[in-house]
């Protein structure tokens, strides 16, 4: 079952035994979607101030480092920071 997560997280081009392309492209594109609404929703500043390369770049970032296990997307913002709060420990000296 990893190699679907890792698929549909973007860790991984390699279609999972017994999926098609086409479907696996889909889950990929619902879990990308699901969170960009989300966090379109909680943090609009923060889209606001990035344009749609870099808005989807990060947000395809936090899916595919975040390992989020609760089926609660309310949590899901919870993560989101606890990911961009590590991202920039990460870019300050």
């Amino acid at each position: 079952m990893s190699s679907f997560f890792d698929y549909v997280r973007g860790l991984t081009d390699v279609v999972p035994e017994g999926y098609s392309r086409q479907g696996m492209a889909v889950y990929r594109h619902h879990v990308y979607l699901a969170a960009s609404q989300m966090m379109a929703a909680s943090y609009p500043a923060l889209k606001a101030a990035l344009n749609d390369d870099d808005w989807r770049l990060l947000l395809q970032d936090f899916i595919a480092q975040t390992r989020w296990r609760s089926h609660f997307y309310a949590e899901l913002t919870n993560n989101f920071e606890s990911y961009l709060a590590n991202a920039l420990r990460q870019d300050t000296p």
